[in-house]
């Protein structure tokens, strides 16, 4: 086999310029294969060219790239200058929602504070809030329990609360009548204990014994300064007002930092209901003493009038009437069941505060003997008859104590318990269905006296400012009951006797 011959380029011959010839060829050859293949991959799509020449073109691979947004973006072809538009919507969003939002007004007189939806924290109860604030509480020592006004021991007369009366509490106060300040043995004798205790037992046919009645002896001389004290037994239309003028919640915290009041939230056979808002009753029972009240809500229900609770001296003088012994009920030293509410009616609840007017007190107090139990102001204690500060110038009971002294006796005892100097006793935050109060106050001849509402006949009232007698309404829950029921069983003997 001949030797190829690589002289020839075109059919020419070899010469000297065919070196440069195949230099050529091959240098085309070496730069259009790199670009056949360049074109045909830009052509695929696989290489992209950057306009930007500081940065690189870049290959695509199979696996995806993810993008974490703040908004969903449907469509063929993700926008994202509306991505970014729904991002910065939302931040702005959350930085408004983060900001304090104006606290809504409460037109009833409180400000409610809402919690936050996201809260963990309990809800706080309201606040009262009054014209005048109610007088706080007094600081509490030794054994008392934390929170309990405490009444000093002394000898002078509890002043009366000075505060701007609310319009629509002055408009509904009761009557209050002068009780003529003076001398007399507060409290009962063994022998008349033991007389009440015969009589129970034989004409009622109860269990009354004889250590029931023991921590009204001995009796005991105490001087009160003339007072005044209201006619009547404070109402639900009365009450309904209050709470309502302290706004929504009150009934929970509202008096004194206490409860007030039990609505059919806590108990069922109140009368009362809230709403969130409002606090009705149904209109039958406007007229009715009010009950399942608290120590605390009596109190400053009083105070919110310019008043007070009587102390347990002013209600035995003004329950027996002027004279150095009085009586042991309110019309005399004999019972007559036609004269008050008690157990031995037969029927259950309390009637309206001005039911017997023949059963009222020689000062023209009524229901002082059955109807509701009365709070007072004095802490009790069993054997303070016997000790030398319950003697004296207007007694205000021991210094401290854990149940608050209630006097007067219900529709749901029997004649032993309304006597006047008969005791019973309850925590403060204790309510009950046979448990209501009525105020009194300091006696002032001046115009000073405490407001008093024409309106009430009853009794004796004091000179003082006069107010045109009106009966705002206390909203009607509808199909509520029209009468008492029956809401619990009559117990043999009445708890705190």
């Amino acid at each position: 086999m001949g030797r190829a011959n690589y002289g020839k380029v075109g059919g020419s011959g070899r010469r000297s310029g065919a070196a440069f010839q195949w230099i050529v060829i091959g240098g085309v050859l070496g730069f259009s294969c790199p670009t056949i293949i360049g074109l045909t991959l830009l052509i695929l799509g696989v290489v992209t060219i950057n306009p930007n020449p500081n940065t690189t073109a870049s290959i695509s691979t199979n696996t995806p790239q993810v993008v974490v947004t703040d908004a969903v973006v449907t469509g063929p072809t993700p926008d994202i200058q509306a991505t970014v538009n729904a991002g910065v919507a939302i931040a702005i969003e959350q930085t408004r929602m983060a900001q304090p939002q104006p606290t809504p007004t409460n037109t009833l007189g409180a400000m409610v504070a809402l919690p936050s939806p996201t809260s963990q924290q309990p809800l706080q109860p309201v606040t009262s809030v009054t014209d005048q604030p109610l007088p706080s509480p007094t600081s509490s020592t030794g054994d008392n329990t934390v929170g309990q006004p405490v009444v000093p021991q002394n000898n002078t007369p509890l002043s009366t609360p000075t505060t701007t009366i609310p319009e629509p509490l002055a408009v509904l106060a009761s009557t209050m009548v002068v009780v003529e300040g003076g001398t007399f043995n507060m409290g009962t004798t063994a022998q008349e204990v033991r007389q009440a205790v015969e009589e129970c037992v034989t004409r009622d046919g109860a269990q009354c014994t004889v250590q029931m009645g023991e921590d009204s002896v001995p009796p005991h001389p105490v001087t009160v300064s003339t007072f005044q004290i209201e006619t009547t037994e404070v109402t639900y239309r009365q009450y309904i007002t209050f709470l309502n003028y302290l706004g929504p919640n009150s009934h929970r915290r509202g008096c004194l930092g206490q409860p007030c009041l039990n609505t059919t939230s806590e108990d069922a056979n109140s009368y009362v209901t809230f709403d969130s808002q409002n606090y009705e009753v149904s209109t039958v029972f406007n007229e009715f003493p009010v009950v399942n009240v608290t120590w605390y809500g009596a109190l400053a229900y009083c105070q919110a009038l310019g008043r007070r609770l009587p102390t347990e001296a002013e209600w035995e003088r003004a329950a027996r009437g002027p004279g150095i012994d009085g009586f042991i009920y309110p019309w005399g030293n004999t019972w007559d069941g036609a004269r008050a509410r008690t157990r031995n009616t037969g029927q259950i609840g309390a009637l309206e505060v001005r039911s017997f007017a023949s059963g009222a007190s020689p000062f023209g107090v009524l229901n002082m003997a059955g109807n509701v139990a009365e709070w007072v102001n004095d802490w009790y204690g069993p054997n303070y008859y016997s000790l030398p500060e319950a003697s004296g110038v207007n007694p205000q009971g021991p210094a401290i104590g854990t149940d608050r002294v209630v006097r007067g006796g219900s529709w749901d005892t029997r004649p032993f318990f309304v006597r006047t100097v008969h005791r019973q006793h309850f925590r403060p935050d204790e309510t009950s269905l046979d448990r209501g109060f009525r105020c009194a106050a300091d006696y002032t001849p001046i115009t000073s006296a405490p407001v008093t509402n024409t309106n009430n006949t009853v009794g004796s009232p004091n000179v003082g400012p006069q107010l045109p007698p009106t009966n705002p309404p206390v909203i009607g829950q509808p199909g509520l009951p029209t009468q008492a029921p029956n809401p619990t069983a009559i117990p043999v003997a009445p708890p705190g006797g």
